[in-house]
């Protein structure tokens, strides 16, 4: 199939995300004739204290819904549940997950049904779950250390008990940063789709040359968070995908770029 002439024809985009998770972004892409270079900016390890997390899947009993905002969350969870020889398909907790990428790690894991918020972004999934919480339910929130305390502020305000956990963190992934640094600097993209807030922070500590490079391109966030943290660093984005998934990034890119064209960012 010959790729759509269109905006995004003959583009290369940079995707702050490793191949193996941005497959189907790439995919989408290549559809409307640009291609993508994968890397991932960032390693995930074991919380400096993981003592939490153990103790979290131990009282696993005592939640009404356990919330994932990643597929690398799922991953740790289902690691400390191992750890402490804990079955979560035995739980009576509700599961609930950013976009389809999260959801399908639960579901491969045996955990379901899965509420899945069409979403790109933590606030976006407690948006979309509050209407389906009561005053006093439990919620465990499996996230990163350094994760921003009021994303899920929205189910807080109907009364929820939000207990977020440290499941994991997050860690510059060094050769990753260099390559995409020696990329930015040779001009070899026309864009960039910073999939997370940790991905500019590895790029940015590790390189800060970069940051010149990244005012000059076109710039797409992967939700809210992502977006916030791009306006931070005073490169705001040309355009936010609306959901987390192919369509939502292909859909952004294509905002993105006839923003730029226009001279503003929108």
């Amino acid at each position: 199939m010959r790729p759509a002439e269109g905006v995004l024809s003959g583009r290369h985009v940079l995707l702050t995300r490793e191949a193996r998770r941005a497959a189907s972004f790439v995919e989408a892409l290549a559809q409307d004739g640009a291609r993508a270079t994968c890397l991932g900016l960032v390693q995930f390890a074991a919380p400096r204290e993981p003592e939490p997390s153990l103790r979290a899947v131990e009282a696993l009993a005592a939640y009404g819904w356990v919330v994932f905002t990643s597929a690398t969350g799922v991953r740790f969870f289902l690691e400390a549940c191992r750890a402490r020889g804990v079955d979560p398909r035995t739980a009576t907790a509700r599961w609930a997950a950013v976009g389809p990428g999260t959801a399908s790690a639960l579901e491969l894991a045996g955990l379901g049904p899965v509420f899945v918020a069409d979403c790109a972004d933590a606030a976006g999934l407690a948006e979309a779950l509050a209407s389906r919480i009561a005053p006093g339910d439990r919620l465990l929130w499996v996230r990163p250390e350094r994760a921003a305390r009021e994303r899920l502020e929205a189910l807080e305000t109907r009364g929820a008990r939000v207990e977020g956990v440290a499941f994991y963190r997050t860690l510059a992934a060094p050769s990753a940063v260099r390559e995409a640094a020696r990329g930015l600097a040779a001009g070899r993209f026309d864009a960039v789709l910073l999939t997370s807030p940790s991905s500019l922070e590895a790029l940015l500590e590790g390189a800060p040359h970069c940051r010149q490079h990244l005012a000059r391109m076109v710039r797409a966030a992967l939700g809210r968070t992502s977006a916030a943290a791009l306006e931070a660093r005073g490169l705001p984005p040309h355009a936010v995908a609306r959901r987390p998934d192919a369509e939502g990034v292909r859909e952004a890119l294509r905002r993105a770029f006839g923003v730029a064209r226009g001279g503003k960012v929108g």
